[in-house]
């Protein structure tokens, strides 16, 4: 080799980036003197023209340049990609991870765009890999799983999914969620009633001021309401304590520990109060600047003997708890009370509102400032700060600024989270520093990692604003406590980096030419409600698919791996299903248009597929011509070669056709082969024909291989068969063990059927927490009989969103009786559309009340001709009374 040329290959090979070449066009140019001079002749190759690089080559282009840590090449080249292709899976799902991950985007937005790409695209498996790898890196891992196996089983052999798969079944991986949900009655809603005039209807007052502080254990909750200051416990919602009724207090902080508070009365004097016996301990009287001086807030570090209190004309005060003095005045705040922090060991203290803008340190000891944060508005408050337990990192949340991360030891901002975070008011921060949990907008949290600036995880639960959090158990779980009156536990996530997706390369013929000159949309373009112009085919045919505009490609079927199209009717797919709705008339699941083509070509093929020329397959596509459709002898000849993927295919095509008995021989031979895919299709013929017996044995097979959905299948089975209810319960509880919110419906459901509430509860606000509308209807049942009417009404507002009627009805019923008048009739009319009885009778019921009688009346009636007793009586005394 020419020692020239070794030279290059090291310096293509070279650790340092900067030292290689910095294009291929760079070693071609190279390579070719190299040539010149090793055979004394010019190298004679022409230099081709440049073409434009498609979607894919961007995008593989971009992942190279990230590894590079060329990071702004890369968004040029991702840009370029989205430009040629904007629904291009793999490019989106990069771009999106580098958006993620430095802060420009939260988690949610982030799955709102792969899930728009999934829909428009038509569900590529592709699409659904990417965003189980998000799913993973946020924590939800159920979600995730789902995915996976959609896609496991379309793509057996791909080794990013089996390296998914292998990291979910490893129990690494946090499933971060809300754990725990505890109603704590902050006030009592009833109490809070008012009437809109004399002699007027009730209606909510709504809920009130709350100031709550959390232990570091977050057991128990200092809580500052109705000028009371409770302490309760937030694992069983007790009252514990109540302190000094007689002066109704309301600034207030609690130790870490639990065993101490402080809190201010209306006589704006300080008091220590020992939480163990309700004892006050000692007294603190501030040094007013002017006699209208009150207190806005106070803090406690007990471990080190110090108290702290802001004043609202400009003061923060530090006392000895020993000796009850004040060791430490600040008195150069402007604009009213400072927001302001006391370190954990009382050394150092943390003021806001200082006339040059800036966040100011002091020692407690000497009075001397140590560090000058700066760049805050001094006229605009500080929303919220917080210190770390070490005392060397705080976050701050300033007026139109987002949380900022401050290292106090030297004074510099190391992170600054995205602009809506000015919003938050409550946050805490975890005990390394590095992890915000903040409130957000429409009553979410937000877990925010500190190191990148990245929203890692949004959490969904309550209905009202959160007004204290925790990070606890170290760092692993955090505690949140709202006006909704409960406080949450959620799981956070752990450590896992979704990878970068590489695009196959694919022959020209597959390509996307999305964005080309020539008007011509490739082929199997797959975008929902897109019409395809006309194509010119071999230069004799034209027209689009089947004559027309092409089909609107919605889910693969899990069963037989190919697309549905819009109309079928399936709400969910056969290999889910024991009876579900969305059958065909004879009970079975249909795979819909068989025309697998469809599907994305850069999956890797089956044995069947490989045989197929792509000529053919195009044709085969464009025309859906059933006389040279020949994917069915392939498949064919693949399973009697032995390949086990494409009996199931073969079986899911005979099934299409009708022919239920040799579909049956193939799921049986995959099935005895040990593939569960098979087992579970086979048991799903053999119960539409009536062989439960024999269809609840493959169940089980596959069920013990740990397929869900036969777990689910064969739970329902045992159910339908009379078996002991013990046998169902178990499968079904092993199914929703591992994640099926389907199984987990049915737990709650049967528990609450016994009358079993305290264990049907959970299970179904797990199901529910996983959009699961008729968990929602039944937990808002829950939570009205046991006297929790703002979470009933919650969890009715929710269903009802999702169109069942009875939580409608049920809906309306309360904003009734809290004298929401308009808002109880919108919801009895929705509900009066489906037919629900109930609700015409409580239709003609509000209309009466309001003066309405005529109308009533024709509502009473129609209420009475379906059988409804008290509508008789009601009709009878308005027709009585003359209104006709």
């Amino acid at each position: 080799m020419p020692s020239d040329l070794a030279d290059l290959l090291e310096r293509c090979l070279h650790q340092d980036p900067e030292l290689r070449p910095r294009s291929m066009s760079e070693v071609a140019a190279e390579m070719a003197g190299i040539y010149g001079r090793a055979l004394w002749h010019p190298h004679r190759r022409r230099v081709p023209k440049a073409s434009d690089l498609l979607a894919d080559e961007y995008n593989n282009r971009a992942v190279s340049l990230l590894d590079l840590g060329r990071t702004a090449e890369a968004e040029e080249a991702f840009t370029a990609a989205l430009s040629t292709d904007p629904r291009h899976v793999q490019a989106t799902y990069n771009s999106g991870l580098l958006r993620w991950r430095r802060g420009d985007t939260t988690d949610e937005e982030f799955v709102t765009v792969l899930d728009t790409v999934r829909n428009d695209t038509g569900d590529p498996w592709q699409a659904r890999l990417s965003l189980a790898q998000v799913h993973l890196e946020r924590g939800d891992v159920p979600v995730a799983r789902e995915l996976l196996d959609s896609v496991a089983r379309e793509q057996p052999r791909e080794p990013e999914i089996r390296a998914a798969l292998e990291a979910v079944a490893s129990g690494q991986l946090v499933h971060a969620g809300c754990v725990t949900a505890e109603a704590v009655p902050w006030y009592v809603y009833e109490q809070r009633m008012a009437r809109s005039s004399p002699g007027g209807a009730l209606k909510p007052a709504g809920p009130p001021e709350l100031r709550i502080r959390l232990t570091a254990d977050a057991r128990q909750a200092l809580v500052a309401c109705d000028g009371a200051v409770r302490l309760w416990d937030t694992r069983d919602g007790t009252c514990l304590l109540t302190l000094d009724r007689d002066r109704a207090a309301h600034a207030m902080d609690i130790s870490a520990d639990g065993r101490y508070a402080v809190a201010a009365g209306t006589d704006e004097i300080v008091r220590l109060w020992d939480l163990a016996d309700g004892r006050c301990v000692r007294t603190f009287t501030p040094q007013y600047l002017k006699g209208t001086t009150a207190i806005a807030d106070t803090r406690l570090a007990v471990r080190a003997g110090r108290v702290a209190a802001a004043t609202d004309d400009g003061q923060v005060l530090v006392w000895d708890t020993g000796s009850g003095r004040v060791v430490r005045t600040v008195e150069e705040v402007k604009g009213g009370a400072p927001a302001f922090e006391l370190t954990a060991d009382g050394r150092r203290l943390l003021t806001s509102g200082h006339e040059d803008g800036s966040v100011r340190l002091w020692d407690v000891a000497t009075g001397d400032v140590r560090q000058i944060l700066p760049g805050y508005d001094g006229w605009r408050p500080i929303n919220c700060m917080r210190v770390s337990a070490d005392g060397r990192h705080a976050a701050i949340v300033g007026y139109n600024h987002g949380i900022a991360l401050w290292d106090l030891d030297t004074g510099r901002c190391v992170s600054t989270l995205a602009q809506h975070t000015t919003g938050a008011k409550s946050m805490a921060l975890s005990p390394d520093g590095w992890w915000v949990l903040c409130d957000a907008r429409d009553d979410r949290l937000e877990l925010w990692d500190l190191e990148r600036g990245r929203c890692l995880r949004t959490f969904h639960g309550h209905a009202g604003d959160v007004v204290g959090v925790q990070i606890t158990d170290g760092g692993r779980i955090g505690v949140s406590a709202g006006k909704d009156e409960s406080t949450r536990r959620w799981r956070l996530p752990g450590a896992y980096e979704a990878p970068p997706q590489l695009s196959r390369p694919r022959p020209a013929s597959e390509r996307s030419d999305c964005g080309n000159s020539t008007g011509i949309w490739p082929f199997a373009t797959r975008r929902t409600g897109t019409p395809a112009p006309s194509r010119t085919f071999a230069g004799s045919w034209t027209g689009t698919a089947r004559g027309g505009p092409p089909p609107t490609w919605t889910t693969c079927c899990v069963v037989c791996r190919t697309p549905g199209t819009a109309g079928c009717g399936r709400t969910e797919c056969a290999h889910s299903s024991i009876a579900w709705p969305g059958a065909g008339a004879d009970g079975l699941e249909r795979s819909c248009d068989q025309r697998e083509a469809t599907m994305s070509s850069r999956r890797t093929p089956s044995a069947a597929e490989g045989e197929l020329d792509p000529l053919l397959r195009r044709v085969i596509d464009l025309t859906g011509d059933p006389k040279i459709d020949t994917r069915e002898v392939q498949y064919r000849r693949a399973a009697e070669a032995g390949n086990v993927d494409d009996m199931v295919r073969l079986g899911a095509r005979l099934l299409d056709k009708e022919q239920s008995p040799e579909a049956a021989q193939w799921f049986r031979r995959a099935g005895e082969r040990g593939n569960a895919l098979g087992m579970h299709n086979l048991g799903l013929v053999l119960s539409k024909e009536g062989h439960e017996d024999e269809a609840a044995q493959w169940y089980r097979r596959a069920a013990e291989k740990g397929d869900v959905p036969s777990m689910v299948a064969l739970g329902g089975l045992l159910l339908s068969g009379n078996a002991p209810w013990h046998e169902a319960e178990h499968w079904f509880r092993r199914a929703a063990d591992a994640g099926d919110v389907k199984a987990t419906f049915f737990l709650g459901d049967f528990a609450m059927e016994d009358g079993r509430i305290q264990e049907a509860e959970p299970l179904l606000r797990a199901a529910a927490d996983q959009d699961r509308a008729d968990a929602m209807y039944l937990l808002a049942h829950i939570m009205a009989s046991t006297g929790r009417t703002p979470e009933a009404e919650r969890w009715y507002h929710r269903a009802a969103d999702k169109g069942v009627p009875k939580a409608m009805n049920n809906l309306g019923s309360i904003l009734m009786r809290s004298g929401r008048l308009q808002d109880a009739e919108k919801w009895f009319r929705r509900s009066v559309e489906h037919g629900t009885v109930e609700a015409i009778y409580n239709l003609g019921d509000l209309l009466e009340q309001t003066g309405r009688a005529h109308e009533a009346v024709s509502w009473f009636r129609r209420a009475a001709a379906q059988g409804y007793s008290d509508a008789r009586a009601r009709l009878a005394r308005l027709e009585g009374r003359g209104n006709r």
